[in-house]
């Protein structure tokens, strides 16, 4: 895998890495980070890989962690408070 590149493991299908295409049904979609078997996972490094949940995760994060830092560095959320 070069620098740069995703690549995308289909469990029980194959694997797509840039343009090219390897159908292989023996494919596993394993997630590196929660260790769950998923139906796909997208690779973060080489030999590391991530379901769709995860990434999904990570990038609300990243929001989220964006937002408190540069357009509400005071603290809140951009919604509604939560109460019990």
């Amino acid at each position: 895998m070069k620098p740069g590149e995703i690549e995308v493991r289909v469990h029980g299908a194959g694997v797509v890495n840039g343009d090219a295409v390897k159908i292989d049904e023996a494919t596993e979609g394993l997630c590196s980070v929660c260790g769950g078997e998923a139906d796909a996972v997208a690779s973060l490094s080489p030999g590391t890989f991530a379901c769709a949940d995860c990434l999904r995760a990570r990038l609300d994060a990243v929001s989220v962690a964006r937002w408190r830092l540069k357009a509400n560095p005071q603290g809140g959320l951009p919604w509604g408070k939560l109460t019990s």
